[in-house]
């Protein structure tokens, strides 16, 4: 690939409009597809869109009214709050010329609410509960049960509320169906408020309510944002109103101090969104200052510093233009976090302008360049390409753009950046550094291992302390919420019966038809009966009542018919006497007397669903063909997480559903995404580990490579445990950027080094320059995060700091450290490389031996000892030595060997050979080369395994004291065999060989 990008830069260079004409025609069609972008801001393209999460959030979102805004009026009397309510509504209706609100609900509609009370009553039947047909059995069953039922309606009549009791009277004189019309004002919802001059007031009248649905749901902040915004517009025209019409009456008083706030899921998105981009505003002017001052610094030219910029602007457009062309819509969001592959991606352009003073020309600077940046090109988008098959579609965008940003800028600085970057001017100590040959640095045994246990022990508990790491599975703590929205938001909690003392378990049953999610649902809640029973559950809302199952109905009805044939007719004659006697007209209770002598009419089923759903809309879900009926329980919350497991294992096993809390929807949402990032993390592992393996063509070079990357992460999880740091939604993305952040500095000090290893020339000085200016512009970019206030920004700019740290350190020492153990001996030379290969056959070969050893030393003593030593048996003995030694060495070298007869087996006796000894294998190479070597003194290591004895015996070895050597080295002189006397290896080795061979004459 070098050779190839050297002929393209050479036929390039001499065509300079050609350069151009494509350079244009490249960016002309970026422009063109990032001109096809829609752009969104949708916050839940993060979360996981796996089929049980899904459901939960779409349960959850529906359940609390998710695309809801409620704007809280207070500070003024309650005739003031509604005047103030009726002016906000009349103000946002006129301003929302958009059609940003869905709906705004600001007062009760007493014709809707009539409408809908008088369908209830039409189906009354099919609304009954089995315990309302009991409490009515026992209601009727006295004599007088009429004329108590019409005393108590007249006294309700007389009382403040009487307006509401008027709306009954006709319907239900006798008050049977109060259940119902108690249900029909509580809302499916499970809201809690007062009215006030038709107006909602919470509870203790203190705040008015109007309640504005969005119409963009509850994470499109883009459309969201402007509807806050006109809603706040609003309020503080309201305000201001309000404060001046106070002031006129009150001109030397206080007046009403007028508050009008906002909250609700949109509200706290907006209010994210906006101190994200607040956040990321001052963090990126005060990133950008301190990196275009540090680049002035190590990078003078200006043209240089300009293409570097340029050259990552190109491959920003690249992956914007591929996701473009790919998606339908692209997330602002994801490109703000995408700033992270901007990171990586001016890595490239940053090590060859940094690299050109070194090299001194531009044709050799892509030489030593494009090796390691297409190596760790190829891995980073690798392990970016590995975010794709994610759940979380924000993710797989975000790992689509990465790949394409990183390819389109190394593309750009591999062919066009060559032509366009000015060389500096070397300076006179760098060319003479450049040319000098290096030598390897001698290393000290004593700070070498001190450093070693030092950093072994620390890896060691680093790496015991990285198994306690935690997710953070509590997404509200990524949310940012004002002091106000905070307390704002303790008091809408309270409108569902919320407290710090009980929470929410949502139980949802599923079906194929809203029919069967119905019936479901009926059996789930027949097994929270216990629990009502216990008092365990304080507070239910469910569908059961306006939304029975198509079974359940016809039992209800069933039930209604046998209590209306044993007691309609003696109802209806008391009822019509009682009402005379009281001066009213038996006409008026026209609608009571329908629904009591309707007992065989079979409701229609159709009008009951749909009366049924428009009242439970909060609780049914329909989604992916399937439809999700909804419970939810108020439990307490020491025992919520436990009954939410119980319920969701009973559902489970029965397969009707699922059961869960807030809690535990966020963990399972945390813990399908922490499995997949567990899943990318191993299979990244294993493709840059395979690539580097294949571009080094050696194992343990890329064992050297990924050795880094390895235990910089053991580095980074142990270190976050120590200091409560967690892995969050939001800072796990950068997991992917530390890696590839990593895997580059890796790969650069491993080509340095085999760069000068190879040809003798400094190279690794120059790389890290490189690493040092990307990882201080790393440093600076993301660590000004911590000065953010929101707190997914901030954990961003700590794992960072922490992350970039961690991989800096390891790189900066690990590869050198490795490699000069490798190929760099105790007295400075350069030496062969050690490799896994070579160990394994010294390894083996060692244990050959050793059974080599063993079975000689019992072959000499069978020959030797057992049998008579005869010369022919002695021979028999030294040639079996000598064939296992050859064995011995011809494995241990790995190569085919040759080995010479350096003992002159065809030659005359009469020679003697000195050596100095070198290693402790002399010994086993000269048994190999021949079998009538007779060896004085220095016997070495692998003769050692043999027992002397035998050695002596065969003639083999003889013993180094002077009075009985000289008689056996001639005499083995005389055999035609060649004495090789040892010595130790020192300054003065010849003039003791002399010396030796004088001795021996």
């Amino acid at each position: 690939m070098t050779h190839f990008l050297l002929r393209l830069y050479d036929w390039l260079h001499v065509r300079p409009l050609l350069r151009w004409g494509l350079m244009c025609c490249a960016l002309l069609a970026l422009l063109l597809g990032v001109g096809q972008a829609h752009f969104k801001e949708d916050i839940g393209d993060f979360l996981p869109d796996a089929s049980r999460y899904g459901d939960e959030t779409a349960v959850y979102a529906q359940a609390n009214a998710g695309n809801r805004i409620a704007v809280v009026f207070s500070g003024a009397p309650a005739d003031s709050l509604v005047a103030a309510v009726d002016a906000f509504t009349a103000r946002l209706a006129q301003a929302d010329t958009g059609h940003l609100a869905a709906h705004v609900t600001g007062s009760v509609d007493l014709a809707r609410m009539e409408r809908t009370t008088a369908a209830a009553y039409a189906h009354v039947p099919a609304f009954l509960l089995p315990a309302d047909v009991r409490r009515m059995e026992r209601a009727v069953r006295s004599p007088d049960a009429v004329v108590q039922g019409m005393e108590r309606l007249y006294t309700a009549l007389l009382m403040p509320t009487g307006d509401l009791a008027e709306q009954t009277f006709a319907r239900d004189p006798l008050q049977l169906f109060a259940p119902v019309g108690t249900a029909l004002q509580q809302g499916g919802d499970g809201l809690r408020f007062s009215l006030y001059d038709d107006h909602i007031f919470t509870p203790d009248g203190r705040h008015a309510l109007v309640l504005v649905e969005s119409a963009a749901g509850r994470s499109e902040t883009g459309r969201n944002a402007r509807l806050v915004a006109l809603i706040d517009a609003t309020a503080a025209a309201v305000e201001a109103q309000a404060q001046g019409a106070s002031a006129a009456k009150a001109p030397h008083g206080a007046g009403m101090q007028l508050k009008v706030r906002q909250i609700g899921a949109p509200t706290i998105a907006v209010t994210n969104a906006r101190q994200i981009k607040t956040d990321s505003l001052w963090a990126i002017g005060l990133a950008v200052v301190l990196i275009v001052a540090f680049l002035a610094v190590v990078l003078p030219n200006v043209r240089n510093i300009c293409l570097v910029l340029l050259t990552v602007g190109l491959g920003w457009l690249l992956g914007l233009a591929v996701l473009s062309t790919v998606r339908t819509s692209v997330s602002v969001i994801v490109l703000g976090i995408s700033s992270v592959a901007v990171g990586i991606a001016i890595n490239y352009p940053l090590h060859f302008v940094a690299h050109l003073r070194h090299a001194g020309d531009v044709r050799r600077n892509l030489r030593e360049l494009a090796s390691p940046l297409l190596i760790g090109n190829v891995t980073t988008v690798g392990a970016f390409a590995a975010l794709v098959p994610l759940h979380a579609s924000a993710l797989r965008d975000l790992g689509l753009f990465a790949a394409a940003l990183l390819v389109g800028t190394l593309a750009v600085v591999l062919v066009l950046l060559p032509h366009w970057v000015k060389v500096p001017a070397p300076r006179a100590a760098e060319t003479q550094r450049a040319e000098a040959p290096v030598a390897p640095r001698r290393r000290t045994a004593r700070h070498w291992a001190l450093w070693t246990g030092i950093g072994v022990a620390l890896t060691l508990v680093l790496g015991y302390f990285s198994l306690d790491t935690a997710f953070d599975a509590d997404l509200r703590r990524l949310n940012y919420m004002r002091p106000e929205q905070r307390e704002l938001l303790a008091e809408m909690v309270k409108l569902r019966g919320g407290s710090g003392e009980t929470e929410p378990v949502y139980v949802t049953a599923t079906g194929r038809t809203l029919d069967e999610a119905l019936r479901r649902s009926e059996a789930l809640g027949r097994d929270i009966e216990p629990l009502r029973r216990r008092g365990t559950v304080k507070t239910e809302v469910s569908a059961d009542r306006f939304l029975p199952s198509a079974e359940e109905q016809a039992r209800r009805e069933r039930a209604w018919q046998a209590f209306a044939q044993r007691n309609a007719s003696r109802l209806t004659t008391e009822l019509a006497h009682e009402a005379e006697r009281r001066g009213v007209r038996p006409a008026t209770f026209a609608d009571f007397f329908a629904t009591v002598r309707r007992a065989g009419t079979p409701e229609a089923r159709a009008e009951v669903e749909r009366f049924g759903r428009a009242q439970c809309e909060a609780l049914i879900v329909e989604r992916d063909g399937r439809c999700l009926v909804t419970r939810v329980l108020t439990v307490p919350h020491k025992q919520a997480d436990r009954v939410a497991q119980k319920l969701n294992a009973r559902a489970e096993r029965a397969g009707t559903g699922f059961a869960f809390t807030v809690r535990t929807m966020n963990e399972s949402g945390v813990r399908g995404l922490s499995v997949d990032f567990n899943l990318i993390g191993w299979v990244c592992g294993a493709i840059v580990f395979g690539f580097l393996w294949l571009s080094f063509g050696r194992l343990e070079l890329a064992l050297l490579a990924f050795l880094p990357m390895a235990c910089s992460w053991v580095w980074i999880l142990g270190t976050m445990h120590l200091l409560d740091l967690r892995f969050n939604l939001v800072n796990v993305i950068l997991a992917t950027f530390i890696f590839g952040q990593g895997d580059d500095y890796s790969i650069f000090v491993t080509e340095g080094l085999l760069y000068e290893y190879t040809y003798r020339r400094p190279m690794l000085a120059s790389y890290r320059r490189g690493i040092v200016i990307s990882a201080v512009i790393m440093f600076v970019g993301m660590g000004t995060l911590l000065i953010a206030r929101h707190p997914a920004l901030r954990s961003l700019g700590e794992i960072t700091v922490l992350g970039m740290g961690c991989v800096v350190l390891a790189a900066a020492l690990l590869p050198p450290w490795v490699f000069g153990r490798l190929v760099r001996e105790e007295s400075g030379r350069w030496a062969m490389p050690v490799t896994l290969g070579g160990l394994w056959r010294n390894g083996l070969a060692a244990l050959c031996e050793t059974t080599l050893g063993v079975v000689l030393s019992v072959y000499g003593w069978w020959c030797l000892v057992v049998l008579r030593a005869t010369p022919k048996r002695r021979a028999r003995f030294r040639k079996a030595v000598h064939r296992a030694a050859r064995w011995a060495v011809c494995r241990r070298c790995g190569v085919e060997v040759a080995l010479p007869d350096v003992a002159g087996e065809h030659r005359e006796g009469g020679e003697l050979l000195v050596v100095p000894v070198h290693t402790c294998s002399d010994a086993l190479l000269l048994a190999a080369t021949s079998s009538r070597c007779v060896q004085v003194g220095g016997t070495g290591s692998w003769l050692r395994g043999l027992r002397r004895k035998w050695l002596y015996k065969a003639g083999l070895l003889v013993d180094s004291r002077a009075e009985t050597r000289h008689e056996a080295i001639r005499v083995a002189a005389a055999e035609g065999r060649c004495p090789v006397v040892w010595l130790d290896e020192g300054d003065d080795t010849w003039q003791r060989a002399l010396r030796t061979a004088a001795d021996f004459g």
